[in-house]
């Protein structure tokens, strides 16, 4: 099971603020539940960019914090390739959850 956070900034990286609500539902699942849940974060920096010309979204702190809480980061982009493979019937779907699951920190299209 898992926790789901979607978020976009205008702003070339995200902060550390980013990480903040995720990490507050994974710590209630823990604490209220007795549940350690992954922690999901799907993120769209630069917005007002095409998708070809944002740069590096997470910075190298913010995926130091992702790995150490764990959570799996991806960008809408690489979801889009995922959706885009599925619909060609060229996903693994077990293989995408699996890395979905097993990944902390980001997350590429390469990595499934």
């Amino acid at each position: 099971e898992a926790v789901l956070e979607i978020k976009s900034t205008g702003k070339p990286q995200f902060n550390q603020q980013a990480l903040g609500q995720l990490n507050e539902w994974i710590g209630r699942g823990k604490l209220n539940r007795g549940k350690i849940y992954r922690g999901i974060f799907i993120g769209n920096s630069s917005i007002e960019l095409p998708p070809e010309q944002r740069e590096k979204p997470f910075s190298d702190s913010w995926v130091k914090s992702a790995k150490l809480i764990p959570i799996t980061a991806l960008t809408g982009v690489t979801l889009f390739e995922a959706y885009q493979r599925y619909k060609n019937r060229m996903l693994d779907v077990a293989e995408f959850w699996s890395a979905i699951f097993s990944t902390d920190g980001v997350l590429t299209s390469k990595m499934f």
